[in-house]
């Protein structure tokens, strides 16, 4: 099953579960401890219970975002020169379709490092 929400919309459910909803659980037990509100822990339970479900819908709903955003290339880091870290862009997209858009998206890789081999070892000249 997929379901499809605007930025806006998943934007502003993140915004209750990270902020608002602990917020105001915390905010009642505050106020239910100083006015001797009944059944505060009931209250904050269910609070963190609906917090806790939204926010574990909307990790998933992430994940699953980022795993079907489509690439649009590479941007390479290599690092096996001591002097500078090389950049490059392999893209996968046309320049003429990438014109028309408004964001980029990019895997960021990094090939594997080769060991450096001393130079005694390469001439071999080491001895044991």
């Amino acid at each position: 099953m997929s379901v499809n929400i605007s930025n806006r919309a998943y934007n502003t459910l993140k915004w209750v579960a990270l902020v608002g909803l602990p917020a105001v659980a915390t905010c009642y037990a505050f106020i239910a401890g100083i006015w001797g509100i009944s059944h505060t822990q009931d209250v904050i339970g269910s609070i963190t219970a609906v917090d806790t479900c939204l926010g574990t819908l909307l990790g998933v709903s992430s994940k699953s975002y980022q795993k079907s955003t489509p690439s649009d290339g590479n941007l390479v880091i290599d690092k096996s020169d001591s002097e500078r870290d090389n950049y490059s862009l392999e893209l996968t997209t046309p320049f003429s379709e990438i014109d028309k858009r408004d964001q980029l998206v990019l895997n960021v890789t990094k090939p594997p490092r080769t060991p450096t081999v001393p130079s005694e070892v390469q001439n071999g000249s080491v001895s044991a």
